[in-house]
């Protein structure tokens, strides 16, 4: 696998291409790049809504009971998934969903499926690697570490990383991992002196790793919009000063689009869609506007709740130029209905929107960063979400809910 850094005018972001993949050799991919985190939506769905050629991101906690099935098939999580076209990358922790923390052990790391707490060890995380195969993943690591977290809980999560990393890579060279490329998680919390000492670390397998993932900033779900821009600026931007230039560099979270657009400035290639999917969990679509040949703000502001009676007679779509399915063949009005009287498939085509609208802004930040005006999209996007309070916390008392 191969990440060309392509030449920028200035250094507003950058662009890039992921290319040379081992399993789909013909596949290439342009940064910054969304991860599709919705693992609702079948292949079938996927296609007619025009989802081709995505990446998926696919986490640890909510597929580690298909390992024995995956030995059996012995051909990769993403053919048994159906999507073997299309590039996956696996992570601990599904970024959607907040994360319990506390309870560590020794030598593992507690990960919470939905049917509870497992302790697991770079051993067990590995083995899922070797018979998932996907196209790259993140090293084992304890990212319980959050804005004001302890200075003491920060350096214990370094040392537990460090040393899982090793692990990883130990057992990466014992079984043998088939195309499965590592990507370096980098811990550390706010410190910066926490953070040179986790990439100093990992610098030591350099010739191992394919890109580095910063983690370690928020704990996932309605966390990662409400951190402070300052300093997870300020934090991301050192470390980035300290990484080799040349490598990808992945961030993941439910962070607002205006915030996305500071972190693609700084220098992250690579994001997830869990935003997307946190705004779907509220029963709201996506409506801002990011389109600078035609700027005009709608009224009803950046995001639109569905279930409100409104909206109940409104027999437009959810935006006027949204060319995704759900636009094309159905309602506000329609889509009210359905959600007021709690039918699957309201928060299904809510999602199919809210996907192609983030997957479109994407698109649409990286054809600004190519003809310099990537601040203009960011002072458009940030007059849409100033002074916007909207919820992100979905009203569930667990970990996660897949």
């Amino acid at each position: 696998m191969k990440f060309v850094i392509e030449p920028a005018k200035k250094c507003a972001g950058r662009l890039g291409l992921l290319t040379g993949i081992d399993r789909i050799p013909d596949k290439s991919y342009k940064t910054p790049l969304l991860l599709f985190t919705e693992q609702n939506l079948s292949r079938e769905v996927l296609e007619i809504s025009g989802f081709q050629n995505i990446a998926v991101l696919l986490s640890f906690d909510c597929s580690v009971q298909m390992t024995n099935a995956l030995k059996l098939y012995k051909k990769g999580i993403s053919e048994f998934i159906g999507l073997k076209e299309c590039l996956t990358f696996v992570t601990i922790k599904n970024p959607c969903y907040p994360c319990l923390t506390g309870h560590h052990e020794k030598g593992s790391l507690p990960v919470y499926k939905k049917s509870g707490k497992i302790n697991v060890t770079s051993e067990d995380y590995m083995t899922f690697i070797k018979e998932s195969m996907p196209d790259f993943f993140v090293t084992l690591a304890d990212g319980d570490t959050w804005h004001d977290c302890s200075k003491k809980r920060i350096i214990k999560s370094n040392e537990r990383s460090n040393e899982m990393l090793d692990e990883c890579i130990k057992h990466q060279q014992g079984i043998k991992v088939k195309w499965s490329k590592m990507i370096g998680t980098v811990e550390g919390g706010y410190s910066e002196h926490e953070r040179r000492k986790s990439v100093d670390h990992i610098k030591q397998h350099d010739e191992k790793i394919i890109g580095y993932f910063i983690d370690g900033l928020h704990r996932n779900g309605h966390d990662a919009v409400s951190l402070d821009s300052i300093k997870v600026n300020e934090i991301v931007k050192y470390t980035l000063s300290i990484l080799p230039h040349d490598k990808i560099k992945i961030m993941l979270g439910a962070f607002l689009p205006n915030q996305v657009l500071e972190l693609v400035s700084i220098g992250i290639d690579v994001f997830d869609s869990s935003f997307a999917i946190l705004v779907s969990k509220m029963n709201r679509a996506l409506t801002f506007n990011f389109n600078l040949q035609n700027p005009a703000l709608l009224d009803s502001g950046p995001e639109i709740d569905l279930t409100d009676s409104k909206y109940k007679d409104d027999f437009s779509p959810f935006v006027e130029s949204c060319q995704c399915l759900t636009c094309k063949q159905h309602t506000k009005a329609y889509t009210n209905h359905l959600l007021n009287t709690k039918e699957l498939l309201g928060p299904m085509l809510l999602t199919i929107h809210n996907l192609h609208h983030y997957k479109m802004y994407f698109e649409a930040i990286r054809e600004c960063i190519k003809n310099d005006e990537l601040s203009d999209l960011k002072e458009m996007i940030d007059v849409q979400y100033k002074n916007k309070t909207f919820s992100y916390e979905v009203q569930k008392n667990v970990a996660q809910t897949n």
